[in-house]
């Protein structure tokens, strides 16, 4: 969806006063705004939808209103849609969107997405991140909807005007104002910390160059523990002390080996520029291909910065600095989405995310392919080829297979419900039609008895069947212990075929966004590493879960902890008060991970700030390590050292995690 000009169009004008303030929230609508006012816990105000459904006309596309957020934060609006009247009631399907704060957005909703297969959406000027959520809803079933605040930190307020239905895609206005300065910090306010020009960037970035800081001591080249050693294999590989069950990754020299890194770890985050050039006193020059993306709408104002500082040498003195700043945090482990140049040459171990997961021309649910086909177990063998050159790289830890697979974003799903569904020929539909042929031994009376329906034969499986789980227990018993297998086979295809081309490594699993359904659980046994990117205070009660469930080692893909009091205005998907909060905040998740003898490793997500204004998918936290100009948040850089310097410890259980109170606060943004 891009951006177009204002058209000449039908609209449907949408009565503001139809609003019903619910859920801790007050609505008022007057003057062609609907005002919302509510607490930290959010609130929504729902629209009956009428009858005949509002939406059930197709000639009207984009649900478009226009939103002011009036707080000194980002913000995230929320729209739900109903199949039913309950006010009480989980609404079936949610869209989430983050505005910046006191800033006149527009936003325009395709209601193609109602069909729930499409996570991420694309960004429009204005506008930060935008998710669905939930289950597919038709558009004549839908009998309510609500716009609303999700929750947040202390109390909010935002108007809605113009809210209506259109045919055709709107323009997008926006006002004229500064909001990022020529370093790419927020330009509109001031904070400890902030870089006050080109020249104090400069003379900052060159004093810490010349530092040489000392190394974490007692670790082997590796960042492995001296004093803990196991049988060496030349390669990366799990282990686990005999007496205690504790494991352990093991170096390539045979010392125990906690990893621990920075996502991302590469020369700060680009911005997406589109639409919203006017919004930044200064830009790189479109020339300068190393700032600006391929298609020079991504700007990486962090690479700015070193260029003016270093000139031509800019990356190799990056590299430089990074190498040691990370050796005297005592980080082992360069990890998922890092600088291939950085790979190279620092010399460090590092884990490697796996591009372009087999799939095939036909999906059952998002992005899960028809995995029974003969396409898929082709691209799962050519995907694994791709591990060829790094075979024999003592410094590889070992490959991610993918990252949060968007069909796996559903709680529950049932994926042999949606394979039932969709009226497309698969061979998995195939595979399923034989799967209960078998169990109910080809008589169909027994399924009939068994699903309460009256199939005059298999065969008819063959067509659409809608919410087929919903039938009776036996139906969705049946569809899960299929599902299981679809997932089962989803995974053992490419990790068979990744195996035999390189046996020295570890495949440390699909890096799930989190355990919607224990069907996430099969084809772990193919893993030697269960992934998971586990976004909680504290980690170790999920750690144990999937230990104990899965059998494998665990290891946290992503974490973080945000804060808005520098300079920032979204704190990602867990906040703290402040930087010291949040410096607490890592502490005590890592050194929980750390203590606990499923965990092998935990990843922070990421080393420098997201820009203020968003990344190619409007996301803006202030997570990082590092600010956009190279300066470290002094509180969270010591918290990083001292956790650094004690992790074997706490690891083999000679001293207690970190347990001081944190200061949570919810999240800023999305």
């Amino acid at each position: 969806m891009n951006p177009t000009d204002t058209k000449q169009t039908e609209v449907l004008e949408i009565a503001l006063d139809r609003f019903c303030g619910v859920l801790r929230c007050r609505a008022e609508a007057k003057c062609g705004t609907l005002t919302l006012r509510c607490g930290e816990d959010g609130g929504n105000a729902l629209y009956d939808a009428g009858s005949p459904p509002l939406f059930q006309d197709e000639k009207y596309r984009f649900l478009v209103f226009d939103i002011l957020y009036k707080n000194p934060h980002a913000g995230v609006i929320k729209l739900d849609f109903y199949r039913d009247t309950d006010c009480g009631r989980q609404s079936d399907l949610e869209v989430f969107v983050a505005v910046l704060p006191n800033f006149p957005t527009r936003f325009c909703f395709d209601l193609a997405y109602l069909d729930g297969q499409t996570i991420f959406l694309p960004r429009t000027p204005g506008r930060l991140k935008g998710i669905v959520v939930g289950n597919r809803i038709e558009r004549e079933e839908i009998k309510r909807f609500s716009l609303g605040l999700q929750k947040s930190a202390g109390e909010q307020e935002v108007e809605f005007s113009n809210l209506r239905l259109t045919a055709e895609l709107p323009d997008f206005p926006l006002p004229n104002v500064k909001l990022s300065d020529e370093l790419g910090q927020l330009a509109t306010i001031d904070w400890r910390g902030k870089t006050h020009g080109q020249k104090e960037l400069t003379d900052y970035l060159r004093t810490e160059y010349q530092k040489t800081p000392a190394p974490m001591p007692g670790r082997s080249g590796y960042g492995g523990a001296l004093d803990l050693t196991f049988e060496a294999s030349g390669y990366f590989r799990t282990a686990a002390c005999q007496n205690s069950g504790r494991w352990y990754l093991c170096d390539p020299d045979g010392h125990a080996f906690f990893s621990v890194g920075f996502d991302c770890t590469s020369p700060g985050s680009t911005c997406k520029i589109t639409g919203i050039q006017d919004l930044f006193e200064a830009l790189p020059p479109e020339h300068a291909g190393w700032v600006r993306g391929r298609e020079r709408d991504d700007v990486n104002f962090t690479i700015w910065n070193l260029y003016r500082a270093f000139g031509g040498d800019w990356r190799v003195k990056w590299t430089e600095l990074t190498e040691k700043r990370l050796r005297k945090w005592g980080v082992n482990t360069v990890a998922n989405w890092s600088d291939a140049f950085f790979i190279q040459n620092a010399g460090m171990p590092y884990v490697m995310p796996l591009g372009n997961f087999p799939t095939a021309k036909e999906t059952i649910f998002r992005d899960f392919p028809d995995v029974f086909s003969d396409e898929y177990a082709e691209n799962s063998a050519t995907y694994a080829k791709q591990l060829l050159p790094y075979r024999a790289d003592r410094n590889l830890i070992g490959y991610f297979m993918a990252n949060e697979p968007h069909w796996a974003f559903c709680e529950n799903l049932n994926l042999a419900e949606e394979l039932l569904q969709s009226g497309k020929n698969l061979a998995s539909r195939e595979f399923l039609l034989h799967h209960l042929k078998e169990k109910y031994k080809g008589d169909i009376s027994a399924l009939n008895a068994a699903w309460r329906v009256s199939f005059p034969s298999f065969e008819r499986l063959r067509q659409p069947l809608k919410h087929a789980a919903a039938l009776g227990a036996a139906a969705k018993r049946d569809l899960q212990e299929f599902s299981a297998i679809l997932v089962d086979r989803y995974v053992r295809l490419p990790c068979a075929a990744l195996k035999a081309v390189d046996p020295n490594h570890l495949n440390l699993g699909m890096r799930y966004a989190f355990m919607s359904s224990d069907s996430l659980l099969a084809g772990s046994d193919y893993f030697d590493v269960y992934s998971i990117n586990c976004y909680q205070n504290n980690p170790s009660e999920e750690i144990t879960r999937i230990g104990e469930l899965s059998g494998k080692p665990v290891m946290i893909g992503e974490f973080h902890f945000g804060t808005i009091d520098c300079g920032m205005i979204a704190s990602g998907l867990r906040g703290a008060l402040n930087q010291q909060e949040r410096a607490n905040a890592y502490r005590l998740y890592l050194e929980h991970a750390l203590a606990n003898k499923h965990c092998v490793g935990a990843h922070y997500f990421t080393l420098y700030d997201q820009h203020v204004l968003g990344r190619f998918d409007g996301e803006n936290f202030g997570i990082g390590l590092l600010d956009v100009c190279g300066k470290p948040y002094p509180e969270f850089e010591e918290a990083v050292i001292k956790t650094g310097e004690r992790m074997y410890d706490v690891a083999r259980g000679t001293v207690p995690p970190f347990n001081e109170p944190v200061k949570y606060i919810p999240r800023i943004g999305f």
